[in-house]
């Protein structure tokens, strides 16, 4: 096997040496299946561009992702699915926070959004289509 590759039943995060012996890497179980399989996912494609920020709708099976390109996307944290998504900014979001009625996105734009979902985030989460824009703070200066 050649060096700096993985074999299958490997340690996740380990490679192999030029003898086959593996070095560093989290353990397996001993079907060769990773720690953590029957528990996590993982959306393949989630965003055109690259995932910048996420954050998390308090007492809701929501997930919130933001992208380089300035995408915001809600999804449901049990089915992995796209609730809604929207063009929440021109430049990449660097971050996401919520509370019970409000998100708030921060860009490389200079700017925070805050935005609010019909019916409250916690209520309400059919599809981030339905949030309105109630401001934008913290404008860039003037030229």
């Amino acid at each position: 096997m050649r060096r700096g590759t993985t074999r299958r039943g490997a340690r996740r995060g380990a490679r192999t040496d030029e003898e086959g012996d593996q070095e560093g890497g989290e353990g397996d179980d001993e079907e060769g299946g990773e720690e953590g399989d029957e528990e996590g996912g993982q959306v393949p494609n989630a965003h055109r561009d690259w995932v910048c920020a996420l954050g998390v709708v308090p007492g809701s099976p929501a997930l919130l992702s933001g992208c380089r390109g300035g995408v915001l996307k809600l999804w449901h944290t049990d089915t992995l699915g796209t609730l809604g998504e929207l063009k929440g900014h021109e430049s990449p979001i660097n971050g996401i926070a919520t509370n019970s009625s409000h998100l708030f996105t921060a860009s490389d734009d200079r700017t925070v959004k805050i935005w609010r979902a019909r019916g409250g985030l916690d209520s309400t989460l059919e599809t981030a289509d339905n949030a309105d824009e109630v401001a934008s703070v913290c404008p860039p200066p003037p030229p």
